[in-house]
């Protein structure tokens, strides 16, 4: 919900600038601002969600002033967090700008991330002893079926895509209950 929404308000307030120099300035200056400081926004974010199903948690620390931090792992879920809540602004920024996009890309990113949040914190609490890489294989497939409203294409392309079949069952169950809600 939070996705499309923010998407919405954004690319609303881009309607009224009517496409200008203005509007491109306006959406490139705070896509550079949002790149700056969080460098895994930039492009789709495919390669982020790459290295962090390789267990590479450390690259959305790199090349940022805040690298030094990677050794707590709490500033790394921090920084995932926020990625995560970014990488819709930022994609409705690039639209409202001009830029082109969609929805599918960013919907795989944040369920990654999604994934990523809740198995390396309840990993780094000591409760319990999580795959990271499945979580963000199932966040994915959750994020998608709720975005779009299609479980069975989330379910498919999810384990297509990851060669995740050994989970279709806990894809069906996330995507089915992504889409219930």
């Amino acid at each position: 919900m939070y996705t499309v929404r923010t998407t919405e308000r954004i690319e609303r307030v881009f309607e009224r600038l009517k496409l200008s120099w203005k509007s491109v300035f306006l959406g490139g200056s705070l896509l550079c601002l949002l790149i700056f400081f969080f460098p895994p926004l930039y492009g789709e974010g495919y390669f982020a969600v790459t290295q962090l199903l390789k267990g590479n948690s450390n690259y959305l620390m790199q090349h940022a002033f805040y690298q030094n931090l990677s050794t707590f792992k709490l500033s790394v879920v921090l920084v995932a967090f926020l990625i995560m809540m970014l990488k819709p602004v930022a994609k409705a920024l690039t639209i409202g700008a001009g830029g082109n996009g969609g929805i599918f890309a960013s919907s795989l990113v944040i369920g990654g991330f999604a994934g990523f949040i809740f198995s390396y914190t309840m990993n780094f609490t000591g409760w319990f002893s999580l795959p990271t890489h499945h979580f963000i294989i199932a966040g994915m497939a959750g994020m998608l079926a709720g975005v779009i409203h299609a479980p069975l294409t989330s379910i498919f392309l999810i384990a297509e895509i990851t060669g995740g079949y050994m989970l279709f069952i806990p894809l069906m169950l996330v995507s089915a209950i992504a889409y219930f809600f």
